[in-house]
């Protein structure tokens, strides 16, 4: 057995022992995971459900007529109708965020009904509602016209001269729903971060503070074999937190709650295709963290620095990986640049893949710079440990 090899597996066997550790690697990512899916899907559920869409309507008992009939069509379509009396109270409350839609019955013409909306354009919750208002309101329209026409004599598809008809062009693999394509590559490029932050610390800026690297560094083994042993083994730390990710979000799709069911209708995209493109990115990727992380406990004198400093890189890690969630819905998703900046560039492979695409000139770009970046900082962890200064302390 190699040298790196005894330290690598010695620094498994830490891992597992350590209930921290096994904590933050493996058991979190699956209970956040989850709990974001949740999260999403209960908030999905709640805004295209019309119950929980409230709308007060001004002096609602004294309506009659036409007015009357489309409160009652609102009331049968399981939209919740409130009444209010008096309009520049409803307008105090729309300000104050209570009330998200009124609505104001005006003078009506002979088969027109006209109802002024009230709302606050920049409460998101009350645009939604006016959105679901507007649809339901489209679609009576259009009815209302195709029975005129008919009983007119008149084809009641003039009702609508110019008629859009969706044709969904798939790619082959059946895609994941937008919500899973925008939720999934960035965790799963945070916990390939986040995975080995638990042990980072204690890798080798711990071993200075407990007075054990001295020992470690007098076995006979070289140091290289020493540096690589510990970053390959931070490496696999950082990978196995990426796929606990994988294994939440399955969990989170197979749990029989309609909450999960809201945002996985479309299912997960996750087919073997996908799955061997995450394989690929992100072992690279978790070979750039772990030797950034590394390098960085090896050059740190105690913990608090070297967690002081990681904080730092989290900040470059969140970003892009943020930036990942939108990134969708511009024409930058394809641009062959994006494949180039780290972080970035995982996340953006595994949404294409995701989508039923096989970025193959985006997977080798993403192999390609994310392993650089991960070989020269293993160069660099390397070097810090062949000087004598790797024992420097406070």
């Amino acid at each position: 057995m190699k040298g790196w090899q005894i330290v690598y597996l010695k620094e498994i066997k830490d891992y597992v022992s350590d209930k921290r550790i096994r904590f933050s690697a493996f058991v979190m990512p699956i209970v956040l995971v989850i709990t974001m899916f949740y999260m999403f899907g209960t908030i999905t559920n709640l805004v295209s459900k019309p119950s929980s869409q409230a709308i007060y309507v001004l002096d609602q008992p004294k309506l009659s007529g036409e007015s009357a009939l489309f409160v009652s069509a609102l009331t049968k379509a399981g939209i919740s109708v409130k009444n209010i009396s008096d309009l520049e109270k409803g307008k105090s409350q729309i300000a104050k965020g209570s009330i998200k839609l009124l609505l104001a019955f005006g003078p009506s013409k002979p088969g027109q009904i006209n109802v002024d909306e009230y709302f606050d354009p920049a409460n998101e919750a009350a645009q939604v509602t006016v959105g679901m208002l507007d649809e339901s309101v489209r679609q009576a329209n259009t009815k209302a016209v195709q029975a005129l026409l008919t009983a007119k004599g008149i084809p009641d598809y003039l009702a609508q001269p110019l008629n859009l008809v969706q044709k969904k062009v798939h790619k082959g693999a059946k895609s994941a729903s937008g919500v899973v394509m925008a939720l999934l590559p960035y965790l799963l490029v945070l916990w390939s971060f986040y995975g080995g932050m638990g042990a980072v610390g204690e890798i080798v800026a711990g071993e200075k503070e407990k007075n054990t690297l001295e020992t470690l560094l007098t076995v006979p083994l070289s140091r290289t074999a020493i540096a690589l042993g510990k970053l390959f083994s931070m490496t696999t730390l950082c990978f196995v937190g990426a796929l606990s990710a994988v294994v939440g979000v399955v969990i989170a799709y197979l749990l029989p709650f309609q909450q999960m069911k809201a945002i996985t209708k479309s299912g997960l995209g996750i087919h073997p295709q996908s799955f061997l493109i995450m394989i690929l990115v992100l072992l690279p990727t978790a070979l750039m963290f772990s030797a950034l992380m590394v390098s960085i406990s090896t050059r740190a004198r105690n913990i608090r620095e070297a967690m002081t400093q990681l904080s730092v890189l989290s900040t470059v890690v969140i970003l892009p990986a943020v930036f990942s969630q939108f990134i969708g819905l511009t024409d930058f998703a394809r641009s062959t640049w994006v494949s180039f900046i780290p972080v970035l560039n995982t996340a953006n492979t595994i949404r294409l893949s995701l989508s039923g695409d096989m970025p193959l000139t985006a997977v080798a770009a993403t192999i390609l710079v994310n392993g650089s970046i991960g070989l020269i900082f293993l160069f660099v962890t390397k070097r810090l440990f062949a000087k004598e200064t790797v024992l420097a302390r406070i």
